[in-house]
């Protein structure tokens, strides 16, 4: 072992016992005469369980710790368990407690424990640690004495000894770390240098920016003043009154705007109205307390879809495993009340044709504060492949400017946006963006000014155009 390990050793020396534990436990298994390479209906080869995960039925005079003991080990170790119950039960195929399937036989346990006094059971306990121990004899064993017959194995068709396969292992486990180790560390520098690398073109993208380059949008005043006026709306709409009715009132009603709202939020599948009473008739308690929520946000949507402020919307999923678009697996009633569960708490997005963006966080509907569902428009909307982390960023590389199912959205504000959107005069002649890009062979780069607000949000799952 130590020339093993001063010519293949490493900072970390991995001479791990389990790289053997197989061929131990055949050594073991030969003894116990359960070697054999035979299929067999009368090869016993282990336990079976009927009734998993219900406590077994011991004979009345077994006690609690050997209770325990039992199940603990027959769950945690069963093939060594299995070997001290065989040494317990003999070899007879005929055992009583031995049931035979086509290609196999094995002890049914539930069976066994039933007619188990406490010393039957002490029994199967002593068995199972000599075998343990007998474990540990045959590892030290292989070392202390290589050449013994019993540690001979065959290994690519030759006869060596236990302790030279170990050694191997051990050579091959600490080659394979070692090569490991190396890719690993080839693969952080990779990072690391294109991570530099990132971090130089941003800066000198952000010099650009400083230096007056970029494109910019102009948005005409009668899509400022449109943006102005859905708002005014929306913030009116938020304030609602309780209705006195009664909670079956409360359902029929939810049943049908569900079922619109859900056509409306997306249209890529169908909804029927029994799967929406199903789903209603599931969760008719947490939907009545926020029974005017969900009324409302009916009205909202139609609000902003028929204002004709809009090009199209995106609906967007923070579980995008769900196959939105694959109607077929929305027929079992588990996947559709899934489906409905995220549908109704995804945010949706409303672009105008210069990339303004107004959201709907769906999820807040919950939180009573409708005005938590409405988002202040936001000046430009962009997607990336993957979620950006603009965490200190001062340019951030986006992906395109149109929707794309899979993509993430990301958006930003400047504050003199938001000023223009608020105020009432000097909107008779076309307002330039405050949001800046440069493209290059690399993508679209977008400045981040002083005080703008950014925002990364979940998955496109669809996209729709709006009709004007």
């Amino acid at each position: 072992m130590r020339a093993v390990l001063s010519e293949n050793g490493r900072d970390k020396i991995n001479i791990d016992p389990g790289l053997i534990q197989g061929e131990i436990t055949d050594l073991i298994k030969k003894e116990l005469g359960l070697n054999s390479k035979e299929i067999l209906s009368e090869t016993v080869v282990g336990l079976w369980r009927e009734k998993q995960g219900e406590d077994l039925e011991f004979g009345s005079d077994v006690g609690e710790n050997q209770k325990n003991l039992f199940s603990e080990l027959l769950k945690k170790d069963d093939e060594y368990f299995f070997f001290a119950v065989k040494q317990y039960l003999g070899n007879s195929p005929e055992n009583k407690y031995i049931r035979k399937f086509p290609r196999f036989s094995r002890i049914l346990i539930e069976n066994l424990v039933k007619d188990l006094d406490s010393e039957g059971v002490n029994e199967i306990l002593i068995n199972y640690r000599n075998l343990k121990k007998e474990y540990v004899e045959k590892l030290i064993g292989c070392i202390a004495d290589p050449d013994n017959e019993e540690y001979q194995i065959e290994n690519e068709g030759q006869k060596i000894p236990l302790k030279t396969y170990f050694e191997n292992r051990i050579k091959n486990e600490q080659e394979k770390r070692a090569e490991e180790e190396r890719s690993e560390k080839e693969k952080a520098e990779a990072e690391r240098q294109e991570q530099e690398r990132i971090e130089q073109k941003e800066k000198t993208i952000k010099n650009r920016f400083d230096n007056g380059e970029g494109d910019y949008k102009f948005f005409e005043p009668s899509e400022m003043k449109s943006i102005q006026e859905v708002e005014r709306e929306l913030t009116g709409m938020t304030q609602i009154e309780q209705q006195e009715i009664s909670e079956k009132q409360k359902i029929d009603i939810l049943k049908k705007s569900l079922l619109a709202l859900a056509g409306q939020i997306n249209s890529n599948v169908f909804i029927s109205q029994e799967q929406i009473n199903s789903y209603v008739e599931n969760k008719k308690t947490e939907l009545a307390e926020f029974f005017a929520q969900f009324q409302r946000i009916s009205d909202i949507v139609n609000l902003i879809e028929n204002s004709g402020t809009f090009e199209y919307k995106i609906h967007t999923s923070s579980d995008y495993e769900i196959p939105y678009t694959v109607q077929e697996y929305l027929d079992r009633q588990d996947d559709l009340m899934r489906f409905l569960d995220e549908l109704f708490s995804q945010s949706v997005y409303y672009v105008s044709q210069h990339g303004s963006a107004l959201r709907l966080k769906l999820f807040e509907i919950k939180s009573r504060d409708l005005a938590r569902v409405i988002q202040p428009t936001t000046e430009q909307i962009f997607y990336n492949d993957k979620m950006v982390d603009y965490t200190d960023k001062k340019v951030i590389r986006v992906s395109d400017t149109a929707p794309e199912q899979g993509k993430f959205v990301f958006e930003i504000t400047t504050p003199e946006f938001r000023q223009k959107v608020l105020a009432q005069e000097n909107l008779e002649q076309s307002i330039k963006s405050g949001v800046s890009t440069i493209s290059d062979e690399e993508g679209l780069y977008v400045n981040i000014s002083e005080g703008a607000t950014l925002h990364s949000g979940w998955r496109v799952v669809g996209v729709k155009k709006l009709n004007k």
